[in-house]
């Protein structure tokens, strides 16, 4: 996530597990071990995003000590997650490290932090730093960003990730410094391309003594990876594990569109930064905007108002004459709150919700969060107002422990990618981060579905889906045929699957649609995977056998 990335979670109030540190083997025989206040960790932030809270209170729950740069500085450095840029991050690591320039025994360690989480501590990482033997480590990625031209230049690796990540870097502190000095482009130009290219020029590469993190001992990066990284649980402690590689990599970072499974990792990697700072408004007026669209709702809300009205200054009752479409009645309510300024929360509960406690709204407000809910279950089901994770196409999956926190076996403050029904959100971030009026209409969610997924797409560079595996592509909403694919689906895929699949109905409709391009000088293949489609559409667009070969054909050849 870029510097200037803002993005307001979506959390579940449901006592988090204690974290576990585990102590790696120790060798019988090891250089003298580097002291933990040899190291420094460096990040870059020019606002202050609740991933970027989480980071700092990870690496204050290990001892780190982090020097951020860029604090009230103007983001000039790229618009997106998934756009060039980020130079600015070099810039400021250049003017940075003049000082320890002449520190031989410094080691600095450089880290995203709006998607990154500590998971192990300043030992453990100066430990797995010094058994490289190199002078810089940078993060192993296995997808290539940003120029795919320059696969063939990065060496030959036999076992683990081939490419260069920026996103994390540890060395000493003036190997780190020869590198960033030779610094001399715009904020805006590309960070990874800059350190990519000094990596693969055999002669800087060998001179600085750089090598990458290709297990992912130190760095785990996420995109491309996230079927190889699950959490260990043992005697109540949990650790994210890389099982493809058996290592337990000592940051977490949720590149590109791995947010959701970063927030997921974060509810169990150390991550306390819950402030309790009092219900400093629990007098405050409340405004009750209840949508009401049913007209035996008409006399409960008669009794509310006459019991109410003296106790709230305000309230509005929208009842069925105004003829709402329930997206319409949610935006008019979060609006009435958007536009008061002294609207402190918006607090939204649904007719078939019943709050058995009457703190709740208390407890909701002492959490101090932008967007929370409290969970709320029916009895003896496994039903609730949350999901725990997401499926490829933005759907919901079975998180690992959704039975667990349903059933109130783990309790606590839970980041979680979809909830409804009842969920307070602060007026102050429905005035600035979700300042738009629209939030209960996407695409063809439904009014909460929406929400959230605006909620937690606002940066994001498609509107239209996250790709599970990244291609050369250009994305149908951004060539405006969108609409024409979809029509495509509807009216001819779909006549055939019902014909096909006796008893199937589809409606026809696709979250991410798009052109990808193959060519020996950029992307050669596509690995095999599971993109969690009920069926997938490929259309070639130039001929078998002139402009390409199938593989088959290849083989009869030789």
């Amino acid at each position: 996530m870029r510097g200037c990335a803002v993005r307001p979670q979506l959390l579940l109030l449901a006592l988090a597990l204690h974290p576990w540190n585990p102590c790696l083997g120790v060798d019988s025989e090891k250089p003298v071990s580097i002291p933990t206040d040899k190291l420094l960790v460096i990040t870059v932030a020019t606002k202050e995003s609740d991933g970027f809270h989480r980071f700092m209170q990870s690496a204050k729950y290990f001892n780190y000590t982090v020097k951020v740069l860029g604090q009230g500085e103007e983001w000039r450095g790229g618009d997106g997650i998934n756009s060039i840029g980020g130079g600015q991050k070099v810039r400021l690591m250049k003017e940075a490290l003049g000082q320890y320039a002449s520190q031989d025994d410094l080691v600095v360690l450089f880290t995203e932090c709006f998607d990154v989480v500590f998971a192990g501590g300043p030992e453990e990482v100066l430990k797995k730093f010094q058994k490289t033997n190199h002078k810089v480590v940078f993060a192993a990625d296995g997808i290539l960003w940003p120029d795919k031209r320059l696969a063939d230049k990065y060496p030959t690796v036999h076992f683990g990730k081939r490419y260069l990540n920026s996103g994390g870097f540890i060395g000493y502190a003036p190997y780190i410094n020869r590198i960033v000095q030779q610094w001399n482009l715009q904020d805006n130009d590309d960070d990874q391309l800059f350190y990519t290219k000094i990596y693969i020029d055999p002669l800087k590469r060998e001179a600085i003594n750089i090598t990458l993190d290709h297990k992912c001992k130190i760095f785990q990066t996420l995109n491309g990876a996230t079927d190889e990284v699950v959490l260990k649980f043992e005697n109540g402690k949990a650790r994210a594990k890389n099982t493809f590689y058996e290592t337990l990599p000592v940051t977490i970072n949720g590149n590109g569109p791995t947010k959701i499974l970063l927030n997921y990792f974060g509810n169990y990697i150390p991550n306390s930064w819950t402030q309790e700072n009092g219900c400093t408004h629990c007098e405050s007026d409340t405004i009750n905007l209840s949508a009401v669209d049913e007209v035996y709702h008409e006399k409960d809300i008669k009794v509310f108002f006459d019991k109410a009205k003296h106790e709230i200054s305000t309230i509005k009752i929208v009842g069925p004459e105004e003829n709402l479409r329930q997206a319409e009645a949610r935006n008019m309510g979060m609006d009435f709150c958007r536009q008061d300024e002294k609207c402190d929360y918006y607090f939204s509960v649904d007719a078939d919700v019943v709050l058995t406690n009457p703190k709740t709204l208390k407890i909701l407000i002492e959490q101090n969060r932008k967007i929370i809910a409290p969970l709320v279950t029916r009895h003896g089901k496994l039903w609730s107002n949350f999901w725990g994770a997401l499926s490829p196409d933005g759907y919901y999956a079975r998180s690992e422990d959704y039975v667990d926190i349903v059933q109130g076996n783990r309790v606590g403050v839970w980041n979680v990618p979809y909830m409804a029904n009842v969920y307070l959100i602060k007026g102050k971030t429905l005035r600035s981060e979700m300042n738009e009026r629209n939030y209960f209409v996407r695409d063809k969610l439904d009014p909460d579905m929406a929400l959230c997924r605006n909620a937690r797409e606002m940066d994001s560079r498609i509107s239209g889906g996250y790709e599970n595996v990244p291609t050369d592509d250009i994305h149908m909403k951004q060539i405006d045929l969108e609409n024409v694919w979809l029509h495509f689906i509807r009216e001819f895929i779909a006549p055939v699957t019902l014909k096909v699949f006796a008893g199937y109905y589809t409606k026809g409709f696709a979250l991410l649609n798009f052109v990808v391009k193959y060519s020996p000088d950029r992307q050669r293949s596509l690995r095999p995977h599971h993109d969690a489609s009920t069926f997938t559409i490929n259309i070639a667009l130039n001929n078998v056998g002139e402009d390409f070969q199938v593989e088959e054909e290849k083989k009869e050849k030789k």
